[in-house]
């Protein structure tokens, strides 16, 4: 994609884990990811030099780190041969390495390049890890609650890293809530367009990622699907230090506190009313400014 404002010479190296570049940017095999995406930074680099323009680049190591369970054979020796901790899988831990090791190629690739400070990096993830068969699971997020595909910390929090010498402050963190939606205008932002004027969920992080802070807001999450036997449909709404889990069906909502209880291990329904049904209505207003699917019985 060519980029509308040529004065600009901005790429961006954008990656995850498991399927959010999957659905929209195409799975990248991890063998053959050192030559393919090589290739696109190296002809990135050529059209800045030649032209003075850039092009949005969406580099994507997508090493889906769920079922099924694949990596090199020698790396998953080598984590056979170490004991195990909370971390017990041999081959999710070859497979995490293997991710690591695409990352510092593709890292090593913009330096030899020198496009290292025209190049925005965002590592991040679309959910929290799958654990699988809890009596042998395949990763452990402890201490979050939970895991992929269900509505607490565990499914839902996702690591997020972003590298941009001169632009983004280096070891700096931050516990500011964002969610993957605010990437788009994020990067509209850094090639000098308005954001705003496209209509986008999400809200831009440059501000942010500058040291500055976002305006308070709530955040959603909408799941309407059945997953196997003990997920049933939920939304979430989380509202400064409060996150409500509404689940559709008999199952009583669940409120809990992510400042004092991050793991949450209490339910505060019963004791704040006047909260979850204050949470509620922004929920359901929410449905309806988004015009959100709802679960239906057949």
């Amino acid at each position: 994609m060519s980029n509308p404002t040529p004065t600009k010479a901005l790429h961006i190296a954008l990656w995850g884990v498991q399927v959010t570049l999957a659905l929209a940017f195409g799975a990248i095999g991890t063998t053959k990811l050192t030559t393919s995406e090589a290739e696109v930074i190296q002809q990135s680099g050529e059209l800045v030099e030649k032209y003075g323009v850039g092009l949005i680049r969406f580099i994507g190591i997508s090493e889906v780190l769920g079922a099924p369970l694949m990596a090199p054979q020698a790396l998953v020796d080598k984590y056979k041969r170490k004991a195990g901790g909370k971390q017990k899988n041999p081959v999710y831990a070859a497979m995490v390495e293997n991710l690591d090791q695409n990352v510092g190629k593709v890292l090593a690739e913009l330096d030899r390049l020198k496009l290292t400070e025209k190049t925005l990096v965002i590592f991040t993830s679309d959910n929290g890890g799958l654990m699988g068969n809890p009596t042998n699971p395949i990763t452990n997020n402890e201490p979050l609650r939970s895991q992929k595909g269900y509505p607490y910390e565990g499914g839902i929090r996702v690591p997020t890293v972003v590298k941009w010498p001169g632009k983004v402050a280096a070891g700096k963190q931050s516990d500011l809530p964002i969610v993957t939606l605010d990437w788009a205008p994020t990067i509209l932002d850094y090639l000098g367009l308005n954001s705003q004027e496209q209509g986008l969920d999400g809200q831009s992080l440059v501000g942010v990622l500058a040291g500055g802070s976002l305006e308070s807001r709530d955040l959603f999450w909408h799941f309407p699907h059945y997953r196997g036997a003990d997920v049933v449909p939920y939304s979430i709404i989380r509202s400064g230090e409060y996150k409500l889990i509404h689940f559709f069906g008999e199952q009583p909502d669940e409120l809990f506190s992510l400042v004092n209880d991050p793991y949450e291990t209490t339910n505060l329904a019963d004791q704040l009313p006047d909260l979850v049904e204050q949470l509620q209505s922004s929920l359901q207003a929410w449905w309806q400014e988004t015009g959100a699917r709802m679960p239906q019985k057949k």
